[in-house]
């Protein structure tokens, strides 16, 4: 499996982004002097780099590495929607199959799949907005945001000695989404399994169950952000955590927590 190595030493410049749209066509034939990030908003698209060819699907991310060959293999499906980032190089940056631990380089595969990360499309998003905007840091804005998005590709994509990729995903969803309880059958149903199985494998890799796992984050969660936003009400909490109202949230974290959301530490 090839992986890129971005220097994450020095500030990147971006040369230009914006969404794009592709019907029925293939990736341009090209070898280009600075970094492709693309995102796949829709639809389905097969891109080549140096003759190995990458099948992507909504929401995943491919990095084209400057001085490597890129080109489609076949037309995209009738319509793909993206995003771009074209973005400078470093000396260092490079493409390879040894994953080290260097803390100076930025290290995903090729293909990051994104799926239930909002974050990863928040970020692209933002940097387009930013670099398209007339605000006299516009252009800080977006190469900070852009670290920001090579992170997050780091940790999605990164190989982690985990018990269980399903719970791991499972766990990372309900993070990403605090506005909702997302119940054992939604799961079952997106992982194409039983709800037996969700309920089982989650229970045998956590200690507890779904729905106690998603109370728990969400208290702790609600906890700390109190004590960084002390003005925040009980009502806009339940609404942020997917409480019915103000009340169960009271009730759930008294229970959870151990004492009231009231209370001061």
């Amino acid at each position: 499996m090839l992986y890129n190595f971005l220097d994450n030493t020095e500030k990147r410049s971006i040369s230009t982004c914006n969404y794009n749209q592709h019907i029925c066509t293939l990736h341009p034939d090209r070898i280009m002097e600075e970094h492709d990030l693309i995102y796949i908003r829709e639809g389905n698209w097969s891109i080549a780099q140096d003759g190995i060819n990458y099948d992507l699907m909504p929401d995943d991310v491919i990095l084209l590495q400057a001085g490597h060959h890129h080109y489609g293999k076949k037309p995209c499906t009738s319509a793909v929607k993206t995003c771009f980032i074209h973005f400078s190089t470093h000396i260092n940056d490079s493409i390879g199959d040894a994953v080290t631990d260097n803390p100076d380089l930025w290290i995903f595969p090729m293909v990051v799949h994104c799926k239930n990360n909002p974050m990863v499309k928040n970020y692209f998003n933002r940097i387009i907005h930013s670099y398209w905007s007339e605000d006299e840091f516009a252009e800080k804005k977006a190469t900070a945001y852009l670290d920001l998005l090579l992170c997050e590709l780091v940790d999605r994509g990164k190989i982690k000695k985990q018990r269980d990729s399903m719970v791991e995903d499972i766990k990372l969803q309900i993070k990403n989404t605090p506005n909702r309880f997302i119940s054992n059958k939604e799961f079952a149903e997106q992982y194409h399994c039983s709800v037996k199985t969700i309920s089982s494998k989650f229970k045998e890799n956590t200690g507890c169950s779904l729905h106690a796992w998603q109370m728990k984050i969400k208290c702790q969660m609600a906890d700390e952000l109190m004590q960084y936003e002390p003005s925040i009400t009980l009502k806009e909490l339940a609404a942020t955590y997917g409480f019915y109202d103000e009340y169960h949230f009271g009730k759930c974290f008294k229970k959870t927590i151990g004492y009231s959301p009231k209370r001061s530490k």
